[in-house]
């Protein structure tokens, strides 16, 4: 992930920091969806893992390149994963979108931009199974995961892959 990138969608979610606050309360939790959703699309930058299982399920279904080629908006098309109902792979925040809010969150409500791109800087997305995406829920680890390398160890997610390894490569079809 470049700063500069990361820096930007940091300054955008300072500014609805900042105009969440002004509201004193009134329509919070629009901000706070909206805060959600930036932290969401760090995934369009951040660094993509696989599984081995989901790799492997990749290659069952003969599937043309590495899972981590495919971006979200593939998953569902012929030409790309082959999955039009999202029932085999699971595009999974590592670090989930809600641990990354609540400590934006508790930089107070005037965070500074490079404070939120550090914590940013932490997004990354794996390519899981639907079954293993139910092993970390069910393990408790949906949402909330301070450790997300425990998480995944205690639900026998073995990634594909070393995180230096894995630099986002933009999608073929989708950027």
């Amino acid at each position: 992930m470049t700063d500069e990138i990361l820096l930007i969608f940091a300054e955008t979610i300072a500014h609805l920091i900042s105009a969440r606050a002004r509201l004193k309360g009134h329509a919070s939790r629009s901000y706070d969806e909206l805060i959600s959703l930036a932290i969401r699309k760090v995934d369009e930058v951040a660094p993509l893992n696989v599984s081995k299982a989901a790799a492997e399920r990749a290659r069952e279904l003969r599937l043309a390149k590495d899972l981590r080629q495919y971006c979200w908006f593939c998953q569902t098309q012929k030409r790309g994963m082959k999955d039009p109902d999202r029932e085999i792979f699971h595009w999974e925040h590592y670090t989930t979108v809600d641990e990354m809010a609540r400590e934006i969150y508790s930089l107070g409500e005037s965070p500074a931009p490079p404070d939120i791109a550090v914590v940013l800087r932490r997004a990354k997305i794996v390519w899981i199974l639907k079954s293993e995406n139910a092993k970390l829920s069910g393990a408790g680890a949906g949402s909330r995961r301070a450790d997300p390398q425990q998480a995944y160890a205690d639900a026998g997610i073995t990634l594909g892959h070393e995180w230096t390894e894995c630099t986002r490569v933009p999608c073929e079809w989708h950027g």
